[in-house]
């Protein structure tokens, strides 16, 4: 029974995140030990955000999927998107229900823990920066816990956003981790 319940774990994490991240494993999850240590502190109690920036290839996916593959142990309310699909499914909403797209965010983001990855790889529009202020506004209110990554740094958010979507991302309780500066996919890993 076990194993099974690994192999479907396995499976959701190739179909969320694709087929290369089928194996993560928060174990071969490269960081300091400080931050492994207040990433375990926050896997034992989720709550608040996780906010994990870097560059690309750094392992931010890889980082979504590991996490995704651990909690969907503990609990199953959980969704992952990238930044892109979650708006793709919001726009196809928007073309099949009464347009009310916050309706639709909402009961796309209403789970227990959801993890988007990718923030701002869309680039910058108004529309996404308003869903992404509903989005962040919505999680961070009820005090759920969210995993975010980003190729943005926290002084490009403040400066492409508005500061209400920086300061719920930056706030004092969430946890920022600062991925390596590396490039893990030009290395071959």
């Amino acid at each position: 029974m076990e194993q099974q319940r690994e192999e479907e774990t396995k499976q959701k994490v190739a179909d969320i995140f694709g087929e290369r991240y089928r194996e993560s494993c928060l174990a071969h999850f490269g960081s300091s030990e400080q931050i492994s240590q207040s990433l375990i502190n926050w896997l034992k109690n989720p709550k608040y955000f996780v906010l994990a920036i870097g560059s690309p290839g750094s392992g931010k996916t890889y980082f979504c999927a590991a996490v995704y593959a651990y909690m969907h142990h503990k609990c199953r309310n959980i969704r992952a998107y990238s930044e892109r699909d979650l708006l793709r499914i919001l726009r196809g909403g928007i073309d099949s229900s009464s347009g009310d797209y916050l309706q639709h965010l909402i009961s796309l983001i209403d789970d227990y823990l959801v993890i988007i990855d990718d923030i701002g790889s869309s680039g910058h529009t108004d529309w996404r920066e308003e869903v992404l202020m509903e989005l962040l506004d919505y999680r961070y209110s009820k005090k759920l816990p969210t995993i975010i990554t980003s190729n943005l740094s926290k002084k490009d958010f403040f400066e492409t956003y508005n500061k209400r979507i920086g300061s719920r991302l930056f706030a004092k309780e969430n946890l920022v981790i600062d991925m390596p500066n590396v490039d893990y996919r030009a290395e071959g890993k």
